[in-house]
């Protein structure tokens, strides 16, 4: 597996990927609600709908396809992305591990977020 360096690298002919850009991106896709954006109303997640379900094996499931879905419709630069969702009642908080590859490359990156819900 190549190892992850945050330069600039060629993929492809006129591709070229910062990887810490590309993280930032998927970031801003997921802490941003679908539809807050004016001029781009489909960008985002949905997973603040979810804010006040009740967070069982099912629902869970569905969060992790559903973000898949969105994070890899607006990040064209990422492909095999993997979400894994954790949550942590007693604590009023999810754990959210994403992993995914950079498109056409074994360059493979992740990010972990803790949300939560102060109520």
């Amino acid at each position: 597996m190549e190892e992850l360096n945050y330069k600039y690298k060629d993929i492809g002919s006129e591709d070229i990927y910062d990887y810490a850009v590309i993280k930032n991106s998927v970031r801003n896709i997921l802490t941003i609600p679908r539809g807050s954006l004016p001029d781009n109303p489909n960008f985002g997640t949905s997973l603040y709908a979810y804010l006040f379900e009740i967070l069982d094996d099912f629902i869970i499931d569905e969060m992790q396809d559903v973000l898949v879905r969105e994070v890899v419709s607006q990040e064209k630069r990422i492909d095999r992305v993997r979400v894994v969702i954790k949550s942590i009642p007693e604590y009023h908080k999810l754990t959210l591990n994403i992993e995914y590859y950079i498109k056409d490359s074994e360059v493979k990156d992740f990010l972990t977020m803790t949300l939560r819900n102060n109520l």
